[in-house]
């Protein structure tokens, strides 16, 4: 049935939680982001049998679908693109995968971002005119505050990002967070990398080589740890 649905869901992600023995990374980490009003996926735990044979506990995250872009956004109309070990780079774009909505809308923000992040031009006001700053500071600084070194910021991996028809801008959504509550990169071996900022991502890494960027950064951690974070 094709308008069939629980809850209002159409699809079921589950997650074995391969990278995460303790199996509490995905549950708090989105929970904690959802905190801090940061857009993204509802978890919770599954356990999960196929034919009688026990798999054991699952994650059940929510799948970035109309339901999520509704409740966050208010629209689904917008356009959502998935990144997997894609960044913002001059030749990459057709990595960016199109899911949903107008993808030559979609792509020709992607473009345009593009072309300011490899320009001398790319201030926070300019960067600011494409990309949903509130809410890509949140989300970045959750990124470090969990130390998420498989997302965009520490990775370029494991991210949404949705045109938001409202806005006109990109606004950016964590995914794949079993890998969360880390020290340092599983991939980068450099011990010289501070543990409060993570800065892989082009956006990421542009907006801390500036100084109001970096001053904006630390009031939103420091905002995040002071009213939603409770070690």
């Amino acid at each position: 049935e094709k308008e069939g649905n629980i809850d209002g869901l159409q699809n079921l992600t589950l997650n074995n939680n391969r990278q995460d023995t303790s199996l509490m990374s995905q549950f708090m980490g989105y929970a904690i982001w959802d905190a801090a009003r940061a857009p993204g996926s509802r978890c919770a735990f599954a356990k999960v049998t196929v034919n009688g044979r026990d798999l054991g506990v699952y994650c059940h995250v929510e799948t970035v679908r109309e339901p999520l872009l509704r409740r966050e956004f208010g629209s689904d109309k917008g356009t959502l693109f998935e990144g997997t070990v894609v960044d913002f780079y001059d030749g990459w774009e057709g990595s960016l995968e199109h899911q949903r909505g107008d993808d030559k809308a979609g792509r020709e923000k992607i473009r345009k971002l593009t072309r300011l992040l490899e320009s001398g031009e790319a201030s926070e006001e300019a960067i600011g005119r494409l990309v949903d700053l509130d809410a890509f500071y949140r989300y970045w600084a959750v990124e470090g505050l969990l130390g998420f070194w498989d997302g965009y910021s520490g990775n370029r991996n494991n991210f949404y990002f949705y045109l938001n028809p409202a806005t006109d801008k990109l606004h950016f959504m964590p995914w794949g967070a079993d890998s969360l509550f880390v020290r340092f990169s599983h991939i980068n071996p450099d011990r010289r990398v501070p543990l409060s900022v993570k800065t892989g991502g082009f956006i990421s890494n542009k907006l801390y080589q500036l100084p109001k960027g970096r001053e904006r950064y630390r009031k939103t951690l420091l905002g995040i740890l002071k009213s939603h974070w409770d070690e």
